[in-house]
């Protein structure tokens, strides 16, 4: 991968590969979350994804794309530890891929130039109050909608008991009575405000020259900005347990969730990755076998490893009367982790696994394009044979020492009841 400074604080990553039959574009606008505008971002992002001022329409929009060869286009916003990013996709079709040789580059960087550059709207009234709303309903259907996972609501309730900071608490995507609140014109002053100061990442990833594609990209009206984003969120350890019980009304299975702090350093990474996967992670995992199968004792379980938050989290879905039993196996098979080592075979496995899903990353564009804004945003450049090379360095003291590390901090049931204590975000 080639990166290019196209101005202060924007930046081109550009990764050429005949592997695949399209040309990944991906334009990353980053900044450090703020609850002030985290609501605005997510209509502004809307905004963006189904009209500009020349394609004023959902049906313009298609149009154009169609004139594209059928080029996929989005935008959305997604949240990473402390950083709140916006990030526009366009997916063109190769060169090689088209029977009159044409490239459609050109004209796929000028559509991405006019739907940031040219939103539909103006500086007086902001965007566009008709479509405006139709965003504003759309965004907070979403979010009412949640509603109905009641897994990843215990898991973002959860989070939230955990996390100190009132900022950390805030969801990527906003909140119901904040994407309310907000009016067009300032979601305008807000994208502005992004075009003008936030971390710029373009990636591209196909059969591109990164000449062609440095002039091209040179083209957007970019300004210099002096901002350089950190993901990375750690908060004192507490020495009580947080207990949190919750009642929802209509839930057909009892969510447990537990939140461990994890403080990990670099050289440890691949240590952890490995370690969770040997806890937590598939069906060849201790919690799945020992807890799920051989128990009982949960309808699904499973652990998620966040680098960005520091946490360690093990959800499960379980009976209400079995929700102490569920948690003290869930620290029984955690503490084995800590106390005895694991067997030879066991971290073979967990090695193979990880290489294989490293490997199968490879053939798809979308997930190697992720890993690149991952490596980007966290500063850890990897080539294929240094990422290998890590995990086959980790030993089996590596587990167990990193397991004495994890430190139990929240412990969140949400459970069926008439008074519905978790609110809909």
């Amino acid at each position: 991968m080639t990166t290019i400074h196209l101005k202060e604080g924007v930046r081109l990553h550009v990764l050429p590969t005949k592997q695949f039959s399209t040309t990944r574009i991906e334009v990353n606008f980053s900044q450090q979350l703020d609850a002030k505008t985290v609501d605005a971002r997510v209509l502004s992002a809307g905004m963006l994804d189904h009209a500009s001022a020349n394609n004023p329409s959902q049906t313009a929009m298609a149009r154009t794309l169609s004139q594209l060869y059928g080029a996929a286009y989005g935008v959305e916003v997604t949240k990473k530890g402390r950083v709140h990013t916006i990030q526009a996709r366009l997916n063109l079709i190769s060169t090689a891929f088209l029977a009159h040789d044409v490239n459609l580059l050109p004209a796929g960087v000028a559509f991405l130039k006019e739907v940031l550059f040219n939103p539909l709207g103006d500086a007086v009234v902001g965007f566009n109050a008709r479509a405006f709303m139709r965003q504003q309903k759309l965004a907070r259907d979403e979010i009412v909608g949640l509603a109905d996972d009641k897994g990843y609501l215990a898991v973002l309730q959860a989070m939230q008991a955990y996390l100190d900071d009132p900022i950390q608490q805030v969801p990527g995507y906003g909140t119901d009575a904040g994407l309310a609140s907000v009016t067009a014109k300032e979601a305008w002053q807000v994208w502005q405000a992004a075009l003008a100061y936030d971390q710029i990442d373009i990636i591209v990833v196909g059969n591109v020259d990164i000449a062609e594609m440095t002039e091209l990209f040179r083209t957007l009206p970019f300004v210099d900005r002096t901002i350089m984003v950190n993901p990375f969120y750690q908060q004192p350890v507490k020495a009580v347990v947080n207990q949190v019980v919750a009642q929802m009304p209509q839930l057909n299975q009892t969510q447990l969730n537990l939140v461990f702090q994890w403080v990990v350093a670099d050289e440890d990474l691949f240590a952890a990755y490995l370690f969770q996967l040997i806890l937590g992670s598939g069906a060849t995992s201790r919690l799945f076998k020992q807890v799920r199968e051989v128990a009982g004792l949960a309808y699904a379980i499973s652990s998620d490893y966040n680098n960005y938050t520091q946490t360690l989290l093990v959800s499960a879905g379980v009976e209400a009367r079995k929700v102490v039993e569920s948690q003290q196996r869930i620290l029984a098979e955690v503490q084995q982790l800590q106390v005895k080592e694991v067997a030879d075979a066991e971290l073979k496995q967990a090695k193979q696994m990880l290489m294989n899903d490293y490997i199968y990353g490879l053939d798809s564009q979308n997930r190697l394009v992720d890993r690149i804004y991952q490596q980007i945003l966290s500063q850890r450049y990897l080539s294929q044979v240094e990422w290998m090379m890590a995990i086959e360095a980790v030993s089996i003291a590596d587990i167990q020492r990193l397991g004495q590390a994890l430190v139990l901090q929240t412990s969140y049931t949400l459970t069926e009841g008439d008074q519905a204590d978790a609110p809909i975000y």
